[in-house]
Parts: C-alpha cells; sequence; structure tokens
C-alpha cells in the first residue's frame, strides 16, 4: 500500500459506495485517541433478509476480550498498519482479530452509526469463520498465549469458541465460571450464544 490510508474487505463481503469517502470525510473529525474507522454493517441473512449491526461507538482493547466488536476489517492510515507488522503469519485462524486487538491498544476503534459494510451469509459456500474447529481452537490457544492473557479474560476469549462449535456442556460449563467470576457480560454473551444457535439451527 502506497497511500496513506489502508482497509481491508473480506472476499464474500462487499462495501456500500460511499464506504470509503465517508471514512476520508471523518477522519479529522474523528474523537480524541482514535487510531482507526469502522462502521456498523449490513448482514444478509441464509434467507436473503437484511439486519444491521450497529455496534459499539468506540472500541477498547477491554471491549475485544468477549468479541471482536471491531468487525473483520477497519480503517487506519497506512503508517500505523506497518508500525503492528500487519497480519501474523503463524495464525490459521483469526488474523483480523489478532490484528485490531493489537491496534485497540495504541487507542480506540471510533464506530461510525451509518452501516456501510455488508456481511453476505446467503451464500452457500464456505466461509473462514466455518472451517475446522480445530484450527480456531489452536489460534485461540495462540492467541491466549502471545498476548499473555489470563484469569476472566482468557476465559471470556475461549468462551468465543462457541460461536463456531455450540455445545450446551461446554456453554453451561462457561456460565457456571462466569458466575463464579461474577462476571455478568460473560453470562451475557453465553446467553446470546445460545440463542443465535437456536435461531440457525
Amino acid at each position: 500500500a502506497q497511500g496513506q490510508f489502508i482497509t481491508g474487505l473480506d472476499d464474500d463481503d462487499y462495501f456500500l459506495p460511499t464506504r470509503i469517502a465517508d471514512f476520508v470525510a471523518h477522519w479529522g473529525q474523528r474523537r480524541a485517541g482514535s487510531v482507526a474507522l469502522t462502521s456498523a454493517r449490513r448482514k444478509i441473512l441464509p434467507d436473503g433478509s437484511e439486519i444491521d449491526l450497529p455496534g459499539k461507538d468506540t472500541v477498547g482493547v477491554k471491549d475485544m476480550y468477549l468479541r471482536n466488536l471491531a468487525g473483520s476489517q477497519a480503517f487506519l492510515e497506512t503508517a500505523t498498519a506497518r508500525q503492528l507488522g500487519g497480519f501474523d503469519p503463524q495464525l490459521k485462524a483469526w488474523q483480523d482479530y489478532d490484528f485490531l486487538f493489537r491496534l485497540a491498544q495504541l487507542g480506540t476503534i471510533e464506530n461510525l452509526p451509518v452501516a456501510s459494510y455488508v456481511v453476505d451469509a446467503s451464500h452457500p459456500h464456505e466461509r473462514i469463520s466455518t472451517r475446522s474447529y480445530q484450527k480456531v481452537a489452536a489460534a485461540c490457544e495462540y492467541f491466549i498465549g502471545k498476548h499473555g492473557i489470563s484469569g476472566r479474560q482468557a476465559l471470556q476469549v475461549r468462551s468465543q469458541l462457541l460461536v463456531y462449535r455450540f455445545s450446551y456442556p461446554e456453554a453451561v460449563a462457561f456460565l457456571l465460571r462466569f458466575l463464579a467470576r461474577g462476571d455478568i457480560a460473560g453470562v451475557k454473551a453465553v446467553i446470546r450464544r445460545f440463542q443465535r444457535s437456536r435461531s440457525s439451527s
């Protein structure tokens, strides 16, 4: 990349026409401490219906343990991406999550409220997120070790595996461990994943 800015696009998703122009226009007015921009997302469901996912106004590193609240792609300066070293080639999954987690350690990721990124889940083709559970689980453990995550936060990161393979016994185990730690956000995350598994089955 030779320009001032860089962003990414997953191969089965797409941008709405004004996404880049909106980011460029907003860059000079972004909030103090913001190092990147993202936006609300529009998701096309398997039945063809669409929903908008608004996201959180600003995402910091503390927001990233239970799930990737920054989405899969962000708009940032190319120099910042170089500073972070780009994606980690050791990861077989979670490359975007790892990159955005490191980005959030530099400052917040600001979320624009208008959906301009479309996640297309309507097609029958394999998405990266549906590939081998073993690869995702290995990436999870690598991610935890790489970032020195422990205790409640490591439990939060591991609970994301329920998105890839929902198991009632594992969900109950996470619920009990979150309850024992008084982690209400973790409890809510497991309940949301249970509801997602019910709606997709």
